[in-house]
């Protein structure tokens, strides 16, 4: 097994903190892309893209991956409206979760 490349509780409450500054629906890959910019965040994630051997892009969006893993099996806290939408890419239709404070 892997050893892990960042924690879940330096991360999950960044996450949060971007969905409440928000205020309205935000998608999965909205919210990795406002991790990348958080001052807070960026280190994180550059220490984990470095450790992995993945790009800084797909390791935020594979945090907030984990975040929604972790709220919709109950492992984790949500107090924000969640909901399932289809966001439409050129590969597939991907369903994902959207959240709003």
């Amino acid at each position: 097994m892997k050893e892990a490349t960042w924690r879940h509780a330096d991360v999950f409450p960044i996450i949060e903190h971007i969905i409440k500054q928000r205020r309205r629906w935000m998608l999965s890959y909205e919210i990795g892309n406002a991790l990348l910019a958080d001052r807070e965040a960026r280190p994180l994630i550059k220490h984990a893209a470095k450790l992995q051997g993945n790009p800084a892009w797909w390791v935020a969006c594979n945090m907030v991956a984990w975040y929604s893993k972790r709220v919709v099996e109950g492992t984790w806290r949500c107090s924000f409206l969640r909901k399932r939408v289809k966001r439409l890419t050129r590969d597939n239709h991907m369903p994902q979760w959207a959240y709003k404070a």
